[in-house]
């Protein structure tokens, strides 16, 4: 989006070329540094528990990542950062008279930290939530930036409830690839179908999706799963594998996943902490409503009893009536995946999101 918008000076990335998903990239504007954000996110992909490994792969794959950023950083105007790999490439580029910009994709870390710690103890998992050093990179970006970007109302409204002051902290939503997702085939008429995608975590709130889904009392119930399973849940999913009403796929390609949303009657996205939740809007494109919880991005994204729903944290209770209510009353249910994909449509795809991020750093580089 900034490359179109002409304001793409450099691109660093922590992926190799051939995984950035960007077919028209400059050649010549993108850096890549791919040593340790591969092993992690491979590690992560897998399903791995959070153990001191884990934490030390994420920390070098941020801080190599962040000095080799810091070296190479050429003039420009603004820099923006993903969170935790900006430490010394923010400094950097403060020393050279630019302004920082701090891209924080999920609420604050102390936030986040809280959050899936809890869940964590409440389900008497023995795990850290979050990386102490990790924890201490954030706050020092934080303190030193510019601008700090999020992606939701509710990841902005984190920083805020710690004290930040409201010009110090944006929102951007993020937007929807509408070539990889749209409608492809309907519901069936004989079943409730109901889809997860993501993974399959204490972090996305999968416990109490379970009990609501146990909980719900309607003819034809069916829970669909994507994602990669984290190996701490993994004996909670464990009892729910080979249920004729429940089906746990693993990942799946995006026909695959396009295949589902169009298909679902809902999707269900129970998060305790989501920064955003791409499959929001990827299902929403589809013309599936969505249930959420507060904690995501749904706030930014629907209209309560339009497109969707919003439901508290950990509310099995609320997750069941909602999904009662739309089981029962399948005329709303095609409103309301109407309504959806219409939303989504007045986004057209990616360019919502970079109109406002384009105005957000020009604003910021003309205050300076």
């Amino acid at each position: 989006m900034l490359h179109e918008r002409g304001l793409l000076e450099r691109l660093f990335a922590g992926y190799p070329r051939a995984k950035l998903g960007w077919s028209d990239f400059p050649v010549d504007r993108v850096t890549t540094y791919p040593y340790w954000r591969v092993p992690y996110v491979a590690h992560d992909l897998l399903g791995q528990p959070l153990t001191g490994f884990h934490f030390l792969l994420e920390f070098l794959s941020s801080s190599c990542f962040d000095r080799f950023v810091a070296k190479r950083l050429p003039n420009a105007d603004v820099v923006m950062a993903m969170s935790s790999a900006g430490v010394k490439t923010g400094a950097q580029a403060k020393r050279k008279g630019m302004k920082y910009v701090c891209d924080r994709p999920c609420s604050h870390i102390r936030t986040q930290y809280e959050l899936i710690q809890r869940e964590y103890d409440d389900h008497g998992i023995r795990r850290q939530a979050v990386d102490p050093r990790i924890i201490a990179r954030e706050e020092a970006e934080y303190a030193q930036a510019d601008l700090i970007m999020t992606p939701s109302s509710f990841a902005r409204n984190s920083f805020l409830e710690r004290g930040f002051a409201p010009e110090r902290v944006a929102c951007v939503p993020l937007g929807v690839n509408l070539k990889d997702f749209f409608p492809e085939g309907k519901p069936r008429d004989d079943e409730f179908r109901i889809a997860f995608a993501g993974q399959i975590s204490y972090r996305k709130g999968i416990p109490h999706l379970l009990k609501a889904f146990d909980k719900l009392d309607v003819p034809g119930k069916q829970l669909h799963m994507v994602g990669s399973v984290r190996k701490d849940i993994r004996p909670l999913i464990a009892q729910y594998e080979g249920r004729p009403d429940v089906h746990i796929r693993g990942k799946v390609n995006v026909a695959d996943l396009r295949q589902l949303f169009s298909t679902s009657h809902l999707l269900v996205l129970p998060s305790v902490e989501d920064g955003f939740g791409m499959v929001l809007a990827e299902a929403m494109a589809c013309g599936c409503p969505v249930l959420a919880t507060t904690n995501t991005g749904a706030f930014d994204l629907i209209d309560e009893g339009d497109e969707g729903f919003l439901v508290p944290i950990r509310d099995p209770d609320s997750l069941c009536d909602k999904m009662t209510l739309l089981a029962n009353d399948r005329a709303r249910q095609a409103q309301m995946s109407e309504k959806s994909l219409a939303r989504v449509q007045r986004l057209a795809g990616w360019q919502s999101y970079g109109d406002q991020l384009a105005e957000a750093l020009t604003k910021l580089w003309k205050e300076s």
